[in-house]
C-alpha cells in the first residue's frame, strides 16, 4: 500500500509543531493561555467522561510565571436539565500544559 504524500503545508506544520514542542522541552517556551484553557477543559472530559464544553471565565499566570490558573464553568446537570453553572479552578504547568490540579470554585 502506498503511503499518503504530505503537502508542503502539512509538513510545515507538523514541523513547527516539534519544535514547539521541543522548546516545551526544554522549558525555555510557555504555553499561550488559550492551550492552558484547552488542557484544562480537554482534563475535565477525559477524568469525568462527561464530554462538556465548558466556558472559559477567567485566565490568569501566576506571580511565579510557571502555572496557568484557569477557571471555566459548566452547566450542573445533576439538579435539573439546565442547573446552574458549576465553576472548576485548573493549575496547568505553564511549559507542559500538564493539568496539575482540579479544585471547585465557589463564586
Amino acid at each position: 500500500m502506498a503511503k499518503k504524500r504530505k503537502t508542503v503545508s502539512q509538513a510545515a506544520m507538523e514541523e513547527k509543531q516539534a519544535a514547539v514542542e521541543k522548546k516545551r522541552e526544554d522549558k525555555s517556551e510557555r504555553i499561550s493561555p488559550r492551550e492552558a484553557a484547552r488542557a484544562a477543559a480537554q482534563y475535565y472530559n477525559e477524568l469525568t467522561g462527561a464530554g462538556e464544553q465548558g466556558s472559559i471565565e477567567e485566565i490568569e499566570l501566576n506571580q511565579a510565571g510557571n502555572r496557568w490558573i484557569v477557571t471555566l464553568s459548566f452547566i450542573d446537570r445533576t439538579l435539573m436539565l439546565m442547573g446552574p453553572k458549576i465553576y472548576k479552578l485548573f493549575e496547568v504547568n505553564a511549559y507542559t500544559g500538564d493539568v496539575l490540579t482540579m479544585k471547585i470554585r465557589k463564586v
